[in-house]
């Protein structure tokens, strides 16, 4: 709740600003405080009723308390009049204004337990929505998840939010459609300590974390049009959360897909090499699965890699990279990514077709 949503409240209708505040100030609750040494009763966020019983009258006095309210970060601070104070001190309002924090003069016929108790109302009422909306969107998301696909989830975020919603690569690169950050912006904030949420470029980056390590990020903000705000930022934010386990779990079956699919190429590629391919229907299916022409001829290509015998673990990740560029290359020139690995080495198809100088 915002201080411009409260003074949409009945109890409130008769308010008067006394000097320029930011009401879009978040309101976390409404207390009255009319004791001595207001401030130790004050905390970020607080709605402060107040009739003014207890404030001075010395106008150096009253700039102290000013600026002790303020350093407390109220919500904004409301004095009833006229009664202890025909108006709002100046010498008061003037510390608090300059914060940015509302100052308003409320009838003191106005009961104060009327203003705090529809304040916490609407309070409990936005809480609740966020509730609602939250689980919907984590359902709608969680659906969008069945078809495989980072794009749909990305979507229907957008969707269930009114916010631009885009999917990130651990290269920082947009794995979606989407007016997103640049990659170098997406990198260094993925680099910054901690798996939660992070500002970035007018929204919110939260990482998606697999198996210890970042693997990208989901960034969810505003639309830049005007009457864009769509979704609360405490909703958006919960939103994003779900959403990046969801690309989690969909990065880690299309990684265990990937693993699956490039060792049963291992094994045919292996099974070329050593001549024993057969003509059976079960062979058969297998080249057609991965691309490979029975009929068609093939040179034999070899990468061999820096990497000593026998490898580290440092060595089998690097040779698992450069299997896996070597297959996105292959592809990239239309020819099926037949590789195999041994040692140091990768072994690779390549069609007759296919130049060896473009590989």
């Amino acid at each position: 709740m915002r201080v411009l949503d409260a003074l949409k409240l009945p109890s409130l209708a008769g308010a008067r600003e006394v000097l320029p505040g930011q009401q879009t100030r978040e309101v976390m609750l409404a207390h009255v405080v009319d004791v001595p040494e207001a401030p130790r009763w004050v905390t970020p966020g607080t709605f402060l009723l107040s009739t003014g019983l207890s404030w001075p009258r010395d106008p150096a006095a009253l700039r102290a308390l000013g600026e002790d309210l303020a350093a407390c970060d109220p919500a904004a601070v409301v004095l009833a009049v006229p009664h202890f104070f025909t108006a709002f001190p100046h010498d008061l309002a003037a510390p608090l204004a300059a914060r940015g924090i509302p100052t308003l003069e409320l009838p003191y016929e106005v009961p104060f337990a009327r203003v705090v108790q529809e304040v916490h109302a609407h309070i409990l009422r936005e809480q609740a929505d966020v509730l609602r909306r939250s689980e919907r969107i984590h359902r709608a998301v969680t659906r969008a998840a069945l078809s495989g696909s980072v794009t749909d989830v990305a979507q229907t975020l957008a969707d269930g939010l009114g916010w631009q919603a885009v999917v990130f690569g651990r290269d920082g690169q947009p794995l979606t459609r989407g007016n997103a950050p640049d990659a170098a912006a997406v990198t260094g904030a993925l680099a910054r300590p901690g798996n939660g949420p992070r500002d970035l470029t007018g929204g919110t980056l939260v990482p998606v974390t697999l198996r210890g390590g970042r693997e990208g990020g989901v960034w969810v903000a505003p639309h830049p049009a005007p009457g864009g705000l769509g979704a609360a930022p405490d909703l958006a934010v919960r939103a994003a959360e779900h959403a990046a386990t969801v690309v989690g779990l969909l990065l880690l079956a299309q990684h265990d897909a990937e693993v699956r699919e490039a060792r049963l190429g291992y094994a045919f590629v292996d099974t070329l090499l050593e001549g024993r391919f057969t003509g059976d229907p079960t062979a058969q299916e297998r080249a057609a699965r991965l691309g490979f022409d029975p009929e068609g001829a093939y040179a034999v290509g070899l990468l061999v890699l820096g990497d000593p015998l026998p490898l580290t673990a440092e060595g089998f990740a690097s040779r698992e990279r450069a299997a896996q560029e070597l297959r996105q290359v292959l592809v990239s020139l239309q020819a099926p990514p037949l590789v195999s690995v041994n040692l140091n080495t990768v072994w690779f198809l390549l069609p007759e077709k296919v130049s060896p100088a473009r590989v």
